[in-house]
């Protein structure tokens, strides 16, 4: 019974559209076809839309500093740059972090080696830690700018890789990174 209504509705289908023509649905199927790409085209543009709609009410709200004369002094950088460093007592944590980062990439070092370098005249102290590893250099890759992007105050001191003849997907690399702190008594008097 099903069947036969179908087979109806399809009849009277096939029936209306040999009496409108090939024109007709030619023109309906061009306005399905512009309707669908105009909406395939705006709604990506609505989201555009909020976002600016957002920021600007975001600039709207914040409150205008009137009069504000920023002191761009040599001396006011470098305290602003000190501030920004941990404190010495934190370089311990940065070790841990960067092996641990190291162990989620799948590079874990052989070895870690430490240094300290502290300069007298300087206030702040380098830390240098050495990784040798053996992976694939995607994986250190990552790991490399994983480190640099979660650790503000580590610098990538020097690198190097050596590719072995048989195995050309793994690489054997040397990684020196710096990490810079300030001294305790330093952060109290600036």
């Amino acid at each position: 019974m099903a069947a036969l209504k179908v087979a109806a509705i399809w009849a009277e289908v096939v029936y209306r559209t040999r009496l409108v023509g090939w024109q007709s649905l030619l023109g309906v199927v061009l306005l399905l076809v512009s309707a669908v790409l105009i909406l395939a085209m705006l709604l990506p543009k609505q989201g555009q839309l909020e976002q600016l709609k957002h920021e600007a009410a975001l600039r709207e709200a914040s409150p205008k500093q009137v009069n504000y004369v920023a002191d761009n002094s040599p001396q006011t950088s470098i305290n602003a740059f000190y501030k920004l460093l941990p404190a010495e007592d934190q370089a311990p944590k940065a070790f841990q972090q960067i092996l641990v980062m190291a162990n989620d990439q799948g590079v874990e070092p052989e070895k870690s080696e430490y240094q300290s370098a502290r300069n007298p005249s300087a206030i702040f102290t380098r830390y240098q830690m050495t990784l040798p590893m053996h992976g694939r250099y995607l994986d250190i890759r990552k790991f490399v700018i994983q480190v640099l992007n979660t650790l503000p105050n580590v610098a990538l001191s020097e690198i190097s890789f050596k590719r072995d003849e048989a195995n050309p997907e793994q690489v054997e690399a040397r990684l020196r990174f710096s990490i810079y702190t300030t001294a305790d008594n330093v952060r109290g008097a600036m």
